[in-house]
């Protein structure tokens, strides 16, 4: 059997929690993000989004700020940045600004009193004010070179999108490829703030509104008047060029965009692109001329080809490209490629992530002349704005919005560890207070992606801070690849993989003296809460579950089975699996109930919920604990304010009740306590 190896504090531990108190929940949701990053052309200013959920009103603050990039300046609140807008999965959307030539302004789009649209703010405060009034919402804008004029484009108008919806309302829903069967499908979605209609874009389960495949309008702004026209074709290709799909990259062999996972930036200085092209077998950064033709420059230093390069960006005024590498740890470090020399160097290696705003593609923090403008964030440390020397490596925090919970840090180890097999494992592991456990304590397992400050691991449902407070100790893993596992799909062999992993995981715990192996809970959303019912089913290592995803089950196959989808071939690739009918074993192995004996929590959206009521049903016919909550107008990723604040909640008391035999008193729980008594105390089978 192959040694495996824990690596305990082989990185800085964050402080211990404070005297001030533990994390809440409450503070969790309304922890303040911080996006959009960008420094002005003379590189003395930078621009950045403060977003902040308000449980009580169940909305988001998003303010527009400037600051200086010297020391010691305040920050000055320049605009409304209106209601934060999200992608069809849950994600947030970044909004980028744009400055003005001469630094005066920024241009955004924000979404107040229902209409997105083009606003510009004045760097000094001195008001803000609407650019574009279209009667559809702008999708994406561009300045000219010479900052004169505003070219945008939009899609169906509001009042067209609208009407298309009360049609399809009143005539009746064809169900057909383009349709979701399992999402409500009349205005089942928030798009733009606004209850709308959704339907699939043939990718997937990837979504676009009722009208997002008609034909997109151009128009120009000209700044000095604010008369719109519409815009030339020269002009169109302005926006096209410059607002390439949000994942175009670029073969080193042609200058064609294609769709692809990686990044692109454009020099300010040259308008040479730098293009990242990023697959399985690792990363290829090139440097072209703005046409695509001519020469193309290939990295071939080994961190350039790193398949774990985040993103690219040109630093301004310099012959150096910046990007980062992300480590097994999932923290990043900044390199800069001078082009000319063809020669790299290490600018700084941070404890986290170094990033923009998002750490989904966007380039690498904002780089213009001496300085970077970054988001730094760790394990336990929130999210702040932090001016990063390019020179020297040095770093100088200009704000930090989240201070409470930065004195409120959990007592955090890295762990580091191989299964049998020498597949690599790393994770974050938050320990209950040392006077707070006498002998071994519960374990709870976050499984999929442990990146940045761990609200509770990818989707932010399972307050790890808090359940370590309570006592029970959490560990967020980073998913491993399949490795040489499994031979029935790719998908299969990341669960058996994942199995393997968080098996030893617990072994390493137990042999420390640190977890007891009978108190152990896992959770997941998406690939992490497949990967949490495949432990409950092919294990015994776990006595509750919590998962807020969508599963994969045979009234899955059968929904998503519509003409013109093309999830079956998805299915057998990945999955291993035809239809029910012609492959009930494995079937089965993938979605049967008969061993699971673990209590079975589902906090799923809306737009999956029907895929899990087959499993509801068969474990509440066993006699199975299971519990499941639907959250309206919710995707995959939930983000309203109050529906995280009841998850974090609910997750925390079902860990307590199921691993600590612990209730809140309050009363207005006592239903619940009582649902989970009975289902506890009922005999199975």
């Amino acid at each position: 059997m192959k040694l495996s190896v824990i690596m305990l504090g082989a990185l800085a531990l964050v402080p211990q929690v404070s005297a001030a108190g533990p994390i809440s929940p409450k503070m969790l949701v309304e922890m303040v993000s911080l996006s959009g990053v960008t420094l002005s052309p003379d590189g003395r200013w930078v621009a950045y989004r403060k977003e902040q959920a308000s449980i009580e009103r169940n909305g988001y603050d998003a303010r527009w700020y400037v600051t200086s990039i010297d020391p010691g300046a305040a920050p000055v609140e320049v605009a409304d940045g209106g209601t934060p807008l999200w992608d069809d999965a849950g994600n947030s959307r970044p909004e980028i600004p744009q400055w003005s030539a001469d630094a005066q302004w920024i241009y955004y789009r924000a979404l107040l009193d229902g209409q997105l649209q083009v606003w510009r703010a004045a760097r000094d405060g001195s008001g803000a004010f609407p650019v574009s009034r279209d009667a559809a919402d702008v999708e994406r804008f561009v300045l000219d070179e010479a900052g004169n004029r505003l070219i945008y484009t939009v899609g169906a108008s509001r009042d067209e999108v609208a009407r298309a919806e009360q049609d399809e309302y009143d005539q009746g829903i064809l169900i057909d490829g383009r349709v979701n069967p399992a999402q409500t499908l009349f205005r089942g979605a928030l798009i733009n703030g606004r209850p709308s209609t959704q339907r699939l874009s043939g990718f997937w389960f990837d979504s676009v509104p009722l009208l997002g495949h008609v034909p997109r309008k151009y128009r120009t702004i000209d700044l000095s008047t604010m008369q719109v026209r519409e815009a030339s074709t020269g002009e169109i290709e302005t926006i096209a060029r410059d607002g390439l799909p949000e994942q175009a990259t670029f073969t080193a062999q042609q200058g064609e965009p294609i769709l692809g996972t990686g990044s692109w930036d454009r020099s300010v200085d040259t308008g040479r692109l730098v293009v990242l092209v990023r697959s399985q077998d690792g990363a290829e950064i090139t440097v072209r001329s703005s046409t695509g033709k001519g020469k193309v420059l290939l990295c071939r230093h080994a961190p350039c080809t790193s398949r774990h390069v985040s993103a690219v960006s040109w630093r301004a005024g310099h012959e150096e490209v910046i990007f980062v590498v992300r480590d097994e740890f999932r923290n990043h470090t900044m390199y800069a490629w001078n082009v000319q020399r063809d020669q790299l160097r290490q600018v700084v290696k941070a404890n986290g992530l170094l990033h923009r705003g998002s750490h989904f593609g966007l380039p690498a923090c904002s780089a213009n002349g001496a300085y970077a403008a970054c988001v730094a964030e760790s394990a336990g440390q929130p999210p702040r704005l932090e001016r990063l020397d390019l020179d020297s490596g040095e770093r100088m925090v200009l704000d930090a919005p989240n201070l409470v919970l930065s004195e409120r840090s959990s007592r955090i180890e890295p762990m580091r560890w191989e299964d049998d097999a020498g597949l690599v494992f790393t994770g974050q592991l938050f320990l209950p207070q040392e006077d707070a456990a006498d002998g071994p304590v519960p374990l709870f397992v976050a499984y999929y992606a442990c990146e940045g400050y761990l609200r509770g691991g990818l989707g932010n449902e399972w307050p790890l801070a808090s359940l370590a407070a309570s006592g029970i100790a959490a560990l967020c893993i980073n998913q491993a690849s399949a490795g040489r596992y499994g031979d029935d799909g790719y998908v299969v062999g990341t669960y058996e993989a994942a199995l393997s992993g968080i098996r030893r995981a617990v072994e390493l715990l137990v042999q420390r003296g640190l977890v007891d192996p009978q108190r152990v809970g896992i959770g997941g959303l998406s690939h992490g809460s497949e990967v949490a019912m495949w432990v409950a089913r092919h294990s015994d290592l776990v006595r509750a579950v919590s998962i807020a995803s969508g599963q994969s089950s045979q009234v899955y196959y059968w929904l998503h089975s519509m003409p013109g989808r093309d999830v079956h071939a998805s299915l057998r690739k990945n999955w291993g699996v035809g239809s029910p009918t012609e492959m009930p074993e494995q079937w089965e192995r993938l979605t049967g109930t008969s061993r699971i004996r673990a209590a079975v929590l589902m906090q799923v959206p809306e737009q999956e919920y029907l895929q899990n009521v087959e499993l509801l049903s068969q474990l509440s016919s066993a006699g199975t604990p299971a519990e499941m909550y639907v959250f309206p107008h919710e995707p995959h990723i939930k983000y309203q304010p109050r529906h995280k604040q009841a998850v974090y909640v609910r997750n925390l008391d079902w860990f307590r009740f199921w691993l600590l035999g612990q209730e809140d008193p309050s009363a207005l729980k006592a239903s619940q306590y009582r649902r989970w008594r009975a289902m506890r105390d009922r005999p199975s089978g």
